[in-house]
């Protein structure tokens, strides 16, 4: 089999069935089958790349699961709500399913900058699709950190390439751009990590990512925050680090440690004080970004040897995923019976939704890395390396882990046990149904499989090499 043409049919596929149903983008029900055909093959295909060891990237199943669960909720969000805005929502799906791809099947710097950049497209389009004043300045905001970072990007990424041997077309090597001139140097190694900082995101580069997931459809939100997130971190992890030389790594490295624990430790206190339930998981989710930077930046201090140190950061990279995209399920979910993200209008769920108030309790417990979760696991291994590396440093990083835990339960007492909100009285909100059920259980059980066997994952995780 010709790989090649077949990672080329996936996206192709994807794009035209993209553009096919934002063309058509009335209720038709014979798209939706057509739709959920697309997306069920993406899932087989993905699958058969990855078991087929073609492909040793980890990201990989995570990109394989979440864009089944992401689709199945945005065609049940159709079939229960059919109307335009849906299919465009589905359409954003295929778009974004056809650039992530293009990011993680990359050979060579070209195609990977080409998907790279695509990739802003479709949640673009997501967030326009709302209609408001509101989507327009998040869109906005979310194009202007993305193309200043894009921009530096090209420019460092153009000079590194004339001044080394290794073609666009090419897979790339370990090379020093300006290496003479050591100030040059990590000024170019900044640009060329600007544009995955601002994916990932990062503070202080992270003020478009709560507008971004206010602004989105849930579909959009978890594919931003388990997809779109990751292609940050797999560009910083794997591309920035075959293109920059490994001293000028080690020099980044004290910088990469600090702006991770400032970034740990502040998002920890401002997501402690949000109202809006998904600015929380936003802001949850830097926190949890922020311990890729910090594994990362040990990684370099120690001599870019330590597989158990890189493969806790992929071990977090696919926790995130899992556990964002149940918190923002279980939001989309209680978005739909009361029509707000308030979470004072949510106090004394357990008593009106228990099954539902359930599933909020595990994926908060996920989300504060509880030992026996797939969060725990990746938090443990780079809290340990950095221990091992400087005690005092990692005693700051405790304070970030306590000061997580403390937002999660500041908010879970009163929305589960606290008296019932006026709305909650005045709504007869139903319990958990069917199809939400099928969509939360397979969530629950990979969280508890890779908390509890996280081998399962961990043996398939290598150490970086060059793009391929």
């Amino acid at each position: 089999m010709n790989l090649s043409l077949f990672e080329n049919s996936i996206i192709g596929l994807n794009i035209l069935m993209g553009l096919l149903l934002w063309k058509h983008s009335c209720v038709k029900a014979h798209w939706q089958p057509t739709a959920f055909f697309t997306m069920l093959l993406n899932t087989i295909a993905l699958s058969l790349l990855f078991y087929s060891h073609q492909y040793s990237n980890a990201l990989i199943p995570l990109l394989s699961a979440l864009n089944l669960l992401a689709s199945l909720y945005a065609l049940g969000f159709l079939a229960l709500y059919p109307s335009a805005y849906a299919i465009q929502e589905v359409a954003c799906l295929l778009f974004s399913f056809a650039c992530t791809q293009g990011v993680f099947f990359a050979h060579n710097f070209l195609s990977f900058y080409i998907f790279f950049e695509l990739s802003i497209l479709p949640l673009g389009l997501w967030i326009l699709c709302n209609h408001s004043l509101q989507s327009r300045s998040a869109t906005r905001q979310f194009v202007l950190y993305t193309a200043i970072g894009s921009m530096l990007f090209l420019l460092a990424l153009l000079q590194a390439l004339s001044s080394s041997s290794v073609s666009f077309l090419q897979g790339g090597g370990a090379f020093n751009p300006l290496a003479p001139h050591p100030i040059t140097s990590l000024f170019y190694a900044g640009c060329i990590f600007m544009p995955f900082l601002v994916k990932l995101p990062i503070w202080p580069l992270h003020g478009w990512l709560p507008l971004a997931h206010t602004q989105a459809p849930t579909a959009g939100s978890i594919v931003l925050a388990s997809i779109i997130l990751k292609v940050g971190a797999f560009g910083l992890m794997s591309v920035a680090h075959s293109v920059i030389h490994h001293e000028t790594l080690i020099a980044i490295g004290p910088g990469f440690l600090i702006i991770g624990l400032i970034s740990l430790l502040l998002m920890a206190i401002v997501a402690a004080g949000q109202t809006d339930l998904k600015k929380l998981i936003a802001y949850s989710s830097i926190v949890h970004m922020s311990w890729i930077i910090i594994g990362y930046a040990i990684f370099c201090l120690t001599g870019f040897n330590d597989l158990v140190l890189w493969q806790g950061m992929v071990n977090q990279l696919i926790s995130h995923g899992l556990t964002s995209a149940g918190l923002f399920l279980c939001v989309g979910f209680l978005y739909v019976r009361l029509h707000t993200r308030e979470i004072s209008e949510y106090r004394g769920l357990g008593t009106h939704s228990p099954i539902l108030a359930r599933y909020w309790t595990f994926f908060m417990l996920a989300n504060a890395a509880l030992p026996g979760t797939s969060g725990f696991v990746g938090e443990f291994i780079i809290l340990s390396k950095l221990y091992l590396w400087s005690p005092s440093i990692a005693a700051l990083a405790v304070i970030g882990v306590v000061t997580g835990i403390v937002m999660n339960l500041r908010y879970y007492a009163p929305m589960i046990y606290g008296a019932a909100s006026p709305a909650l009285q005045q709504s007869h909100m139903h319990d958990c149904q069917f199809y939400e059920h099928c969509l939360l259980i397979p969530l629950v059980l990979g969280i508890i499989v890779l908390g509890v066997y996280p081998d399962c994952i961990l043996h398939f995780i290598k150490l970086p090499g060059v793009l391929a």
